[in-house]
């Protein structure tokens, strides 16, 4: 088994062959309640010397969200907390996820932690590129007559913690953010977005994981 400063050379090799996409844009902030703040205080809360002064995806990606923007009712808003990610970003944010938990999980082996990680953050083994650096791929809230939607509600451990990140999770347990869900679910469809389940906020124009197809 590799020592942890093996695997974390292996890591930062993998995310730094990572490519930047060439035809990124920003977000208008006129348009959409960017949260760009958010990004900002992960740069600093990694330690990264890099800062973030727009929201960026790709143009056809913008223009998916102006479809969605379009097809909202006159009070509602999208909200766009997360978008284009560089490669330190990506491994910052992967490091964290394996001290969060390795932290939660204590007893479980180097293999699980990176398994379970791979389900929530962009992994350094994650087949083809991941959804954030393409691009392609944002994380979203809803806003109504200027307040947010209620789309989660804090959970007493960890493990309820991921399954409430999941879409269906609320079907049946609570009707108000099921139907919050969905509403936000259905109008980002709508203009080509496809869900990721174990998220329930992150839409991308191509699936988290794509298929691999056998030669």
């Amino acid at each position: 088994m590799k020592s942890e400063k093996e695997l974390q050379a292996e890591w930062r090799l993998a995310f730094e062959q990572v490519p930047t996409p060439n035809n990124l844009v920003s977000i208008p902030e006129a348009d959409f309640k960017v949260n760009i703040a958010r990004d900002r205080e992960l740069y600093e809360q990694l330690g990264m010397t890099g800062a973030y002064f727009s929201l960026q995806v790709t143009g056809e990606t913008l223009e998916a969200l102006y479809q969605v923007k379009d097809k909202l009712p006159a009070d509602e808003q999208l909200g766009i907390i997360s978008a284009y990610r560089p490669s330190d970003l990506l491994l910052g944010l992967w490091l964290r996820r394996m001290r969060t938990v390795q932290a939660q999980f204590p007893e479980w082996p180097i293999e699980k932690r990176i398994e379970f990680g791979s389900n929530y953050t962009a992994s350094p083994y994650h087949p083809g590129f991941p959804p954030h650096a393409r691009g392609d791929s944002v994380d979203v809230m809803l806003y109504r007559g200027g307040e947010s939607v209620v789309l989660n509600k804090s959970a007493e451990t960890p493990e309820l913690m991921y399954e409430q990140m999941a879409f269906d999770f609320f079907k049946g347990k609570d009707d108000v953010i099921h139907s919050n869900r969905l509403h936000l679910q259905e109008f980002m469809t709508s203009a080509g977005f496809i869900p990721y389940e174990r998220e329930f906020w992150h839409f991308g124009l191509t699936p988290v994981f794509p298929e691999v197809k056998n030669e």
